[in-house]
């Protein structure tokens, strides 16, 4: 098995997570303090894309090195807090090093 599905799903978790922070720390201020509502309708869009591809990714990275589903699931929950992508990247990350979710 390559680690190329896994450095992916690590990547598009990085990559979301700081949309989210764009989302919250840019654009909403710029809707709610300067009334430029656009900037939440671009950045929202971009984020639930990143969020759909980063889902989407694990499901492939689950099936591809068949993880027992309680390690999904803890990724998949770690996920769906703001935030939590950056997290879920590092317990991927330290669980790939230690070799307990092969």
């Amino acid at each position: 098995m390559s680690d190329g599905k896994i450095n992916h799903l690590r990547w598009i978790m990085i990559i979301e997570g700081i949309s989210c922070i764009l989302l919250f720390f840019v654009a909403m201020p710029m809707k709610y303090v300067w009334g430029i509502k656009i900037a939440v309708s671009i950045a929202g869009g971009i984020h639930g894309f990143l969020f759909c591809w980063a889902c989407l990714a694990l499901l492939m990275v689950h099936v591809d090195r068949k993880w027992e589903l309680g390690h999904s699931i803890k990724y998949f929950i770690g996920i769906i807090p703001p935030g939590g992508m950056f997290l879920t990247e590092k317990w991927i990350k330290r669980d790939m090093e230690t070799g307990s979710a092969e």
